[in-house]
């Protein structure tokens, strides 16, 4: 378990790339998190789908449903 607000960037370049979703890494633990990660593909392998999403409540699951 990651217990983390924030990760360590090795550059400026590399936290562009992260920022701008060319690199598969974490900038922000509430956007997204090693921890959260692995829940979600283990749900989705569960569920035999190509997804999940876990959100930290219910207003970001309602704004994240409304937003796609």
């Amino acid at each position: 378990m990651y217990q983390s607000s924030a990760f360590a960037m090795p550059s400026a370049e590399a936290g562009r790339g992260i920022t701008e979703g060319h690199l598969p890494e974490f900038t922000y633990s509430r956007v997204g998190n090693p921890t959260v990660g692995v829940l979600e593909k283990r749900l989705a392998a569960q569920g035999s789908c190509i997804g999940a999403a876990c959100l930290g409540s219910e207003m970001g699951a309602i704004s994240n449903a409304l937003r796609r």
